[in-house]
Formats: structure tokens, sequence, C-alpha cells
């Protein structure tokens, strides 16, 4: 794919209101996503449209000098202070309310025009656990509303806001967003801090909204459960043992995902 631009915009809003709407919201984008921070009413919504479909007054790439300076916000305020908000709240889980109300007004709206790769990508340096599940982009609200519900209902904390995006339909077989619009919802947690119990409840919420697991995050499922996921998942066994019979290529975890 060539190269392209990208503009971003960035900004707080009722998330009530963006939920209802989120079938549109997705349908309607490039590229949309949005953050959510448990506990609060407001979510920090980033929408990246490619310039073609932008007027020429947004399709100048970022300065030098704003871009040193978006870069130190991205380092500053949501790297660095999202770590040092994770060690605290290790140590003292009574904060984390207060801590998460901190990291979430940290986030200032913001516009910004670059190179795509400089769009997409933002610095990771905070260790975390994650898991994260790909819905039909016609569940995904639903979806949301039901983990909301659970964590209202069990008190579940996260030092990470909740992530929730969408794409396009893909054609690999084994393809989480395989042959249909896709939501993901994602679920980090600092990594010294429980995550088992909320990362299991919230497993089974996405599950009953048809959702199938991101292959790099962590779920509970095997073989026998996810191959009805997926209608091409013998087709893929096939292709798999073709090209590697040997199985030079599997290992110990995937031979139990697949069942080889």
């Amino acid at each position: 794919m060539s190269a392209f631009r990208l503009h971003c915009a960035e900004f707080r809003e009722p998330l009530a209101r963006l939920v209802d709407s989120l079938p549109e919201r997705m349908s309607g984008a490039d590229h949309f996503e949005f953050f959510w921070m448990p506990g609060r009413h407001t979510a920090h919504t980033r929408i990246l449209s490619r310039l073609h479909r932008l007027p020429d007054t947004y399709t100048r790439p970022a300065s030098p000098f704003s871009r040193v300076l978006r870069r130190a916000d991205d380092a500053v305020l949501r790297t660095s202070l999202t770590s040092g908000l994770g060690r605290l709240a290790s140590v003292a889980p009574k904060t984390v309310p207060g801590l998460n109300k901190l990291e979430s007004m940290s986030k200032s709206s913001r516009r910004y025009t670059d190179v795509s790769y400089r769009v997409f990508t933002a610095p990771r340096a905070v260790r975390f656990v994650s898991t994260e599940y790909a819905m039909p982009l016609e569940n995904t609200a639903a979806a949301f509303r039901d983990l909301e519900a659970l964590v209202d209902r069990k008190g579940y904390t996260l030092s990470f806001p909740v992530l929730v995006r969408c794409s396009p339909p893909e054609q690999g077989y084994l393809s989480p967003p395989a042959d249909r619009y896709t939501g993901w919802i994602s679920l980090r947690q600092y990594g010294k801090r429980p995550y088992e119990e909320f990362f299991r409840d919230a497993e089974q919420i996405f599950l009953e909204h048809g959702g199938r697991p991101h292959w790099g995050s962590i779920h509970t499922q095997t073989a026998e459960t996810l191959k009805p996921m997926y209608p091409h998942w013998d087709d893929f066994l096939k292709v798999r043992s073709e090209l590697d019979p040997n199985g030079l290529l599997l290992n110990d975890h995937t031979r139990s995902l697949l069942g080889v």
C-alpha cells in the first residue's frame, strides 16, 4: 500500500451518547476508536480521516516543531503519567478511582495531520496484560453496555482505559474480523495488578455477543471452542498441513489452539 497521511481529531464526549450512536460512528469514519476509563461518564474519542476526504486546509503535514510537541505530550501525559499512576495503584488499590479521574483528565483535545505510521503508532513503555475480542460491528454497543454493567456491579478497576475500535472485513481464514465488519473491545491492566477474574467475566460477555479472541492476547479458548467461530477452520488446517507437513512452524501453544 502506498504511504498516505492522516488527520487525527481527538476530543472528549459524553459516553452514553457515543455508545448510542456507535454503529453509525464506526461505519462513518476511516478509522474510529474511543477510550473509556471505568467509572467515568465521558470517553476520549479518536477519529482518523484519510486526506482525500478532507479539504485542502487539512493536507499540510505536521511541522517538525508541532511533531516534537505532540511526541512530548504522548511521552509525558499519555505514557509516563499512566505508568506512574499504575505503579501507585498497585500498592494503594483504594486510590484507583481518583487516579483514573486524574489520568482521564490528562488527555486534552487536539487535532493534527501527519504521515500515517506516525499517527497510528504510540509509545507503549508501560508493561501491561491485555485481552481483546472482536465482535460483529452491530453487537459491539450491546457488548460494551454489558461490560459497563459488569464493572458497576462488581466494582472492577483498571489502570488503563478500555479501548473500543473498529475494522473492516478481512479474508484470512482465521483472522478475527474475517468476513464481517468488526468492533473490538480491549481490556488492559497494569502488569502488577490482579486481572484474572475481570478478564474471565468480560470474556463471557464477549462470547455471548459473537466475539472472537485476538490471537495475541489473553483468552481461555481451545480448538474445540474456536472451531465454531470460523467457517473456514477446516480449510485453514488443510492449507497448514500442505504447507508445513512436518509441523516445523508449530509449538505446544499453537498445537493446543489448533487441535493438531
